[in-house]
């Protein structure tokens, strides 16, 4: 072999390892829906391939021909059967000559993502040559291939398709082959489904949580729920609650409630529902318009079975001490039978006559003196 020969595996391997840096290249390239998965391409082309040395000098290259069957799997991956022809004329010994070059061969390629219309492919292959020089040469080759081109979509069906191949072989001197056709889809023509990186089912394009684990299920925004309260991930305020929790439709525990003091809450409700009972001039009975409040009195002994109430009855200073203090305690008493007529037991009461002797206002005026003629309810401090 001449020594300008590239020994055939080291090119092989060469223009192997191209296709990593290549993927990664045109990794970012949207993904398209031609060529399809699962379609057959069937392509016909014009090729330029140069005459080895061996068969002869000053070789008058001219066009040859290729036919191809490719099948696309994956919408990236395709295998094809290829077979291609050349006759020229060379220089020999005995004076022009034609020769005639037959390639055939199996390959596999890969697909990148379509830009715009183009759709580019790298590909490998193993195949056989044969070259026929009937003056001086006849050889039956192996040949390695490997390929760099590109679809150029023109319709749904058709794609103008080209590339460089280089080939390698053992005894004949290796070479380009340029080429430049039609390729034609066959079958049915479907567009391809939307990308879904992540297989939950829904497009990348309405994926709001991508690369979810496989298998999880999602809401229509493709996002699971990963601490699994019932509120998926894309409405989950409280992500990482613990399994099990009760959540409210935010995904969050609900507040804690406060602790409630006792002596507090007691302490509250007895400055609420203390009464004062007002009375006209030298009378001791109840008027109804106290009732509501009375009955507001009755409803927190009940709530409270422990807490007892005094009653203190009070007069103005008109008329002697000892007649007052006796009107007061019958006041008092009044206010305790309304209580009673409202279900509070009469032990429950306790009854305090005051008389004159705490006066609530001045008894130098008629106003003062209506503001102490009057029954008050107290109860026991709540410290």
């Amino acid at each position: 072999m001449k020594s300008k020969h590239i020994a055939p595996s080291f090119v092989f391997c060469a223009l192997s390892a191209m296709l990593v840096p290549l993927q990664s290249a045109i990794a970012a390239w949207q993904p398209v829906e031609r060529p399809e998965v699962g379609s057959t391409i069937i392509t016909g082309a014009l090729t330029f391939e140069t005459t080895p040395d061996e068969l002869g000098q000053d070789s008058e290259n001219v066009l040859g021909g290729k036919v191809s069957a490719t099948w696309v799997r994956d919408n990236s991956y395709f295998w094809e059967v290829m077979v291609s022809r050349v006759e020229n004329r060379v220089s020999t010994e005995l004076g022009k000559q034609d020769t005639e070059q037959l390639h055939g061969s199996v390959n596999a390629g890969y697909l990148f993502p379509q830009r715009d219309n183009w759709r580019p492919y790298v590909s490998i292959g193993l195949g056989m040559g044969r070259f026929d020089n009937a003056a001086d040469f006849k050889s039956d080759e192996t040949e390695f291939n490997a390929a760099l081109g590109g679809f150029y979509e023109i319709s749904e069906r058709m794609f103008l398709r080209g590339d460089v191949r280089l080939i390698g072989r053992a005894e004949v001197d290796w070479g380009p082959v340029a080429s430049l056709g039609l390729s034609f889809q066959l079958g049915d023509i479907s567009a391809d489904p939307p990308r879904d990186d992540d297989e939950d089912g829904v497009p990348n394009a309405q994926d709001d949580c991508a690369n979810t684990p496989m298998g999880s299920a999602v809401n229509a925004s493709g996002c699971p729920d990963s601490d699994g309260d019932g509120v998926y991930d894309d409405s989950d305020e409280c992500p990482n609650t613990s399994r099990g929790a009760q959540v409210d439709r935010r995904g969050c525990p609900p507040p804690q409630p406060e602790a409630v003091d006792p002596e507090e809450v007691l302490s509250e409700a007895i400055n609420g529902a203390g009464v004062t009972v007002y009375f006209g001039y030298d009378m001791d009975s109840v008027a109804d318009e106290y009732n509501d409040d009375l009955r507001d009195l009755a409803a927190l002994l009940e709530n409270y079975s422990d807490l007892n109430v005094t009653i203190e009855g009070h007069t103005d200073n008109v008329g002697s001490e000892r007649y007052n203090l006796a009107l007061s305690e019958r006041r008092a008493n009044s206010v305790v039978d309304r209580l009673a007529s409202f279900g509070v037991p009469s032990e429950r009461i306790n009854v305090v006559p005051k008389g004159e002797s705490e006066p609530e206002a001045s008894n130098d005026t008629a106003e003062g003196r209506a503001q102490n003629r009057r029954a008050v309810s107290v109860f026991p401090t709540i410290d």
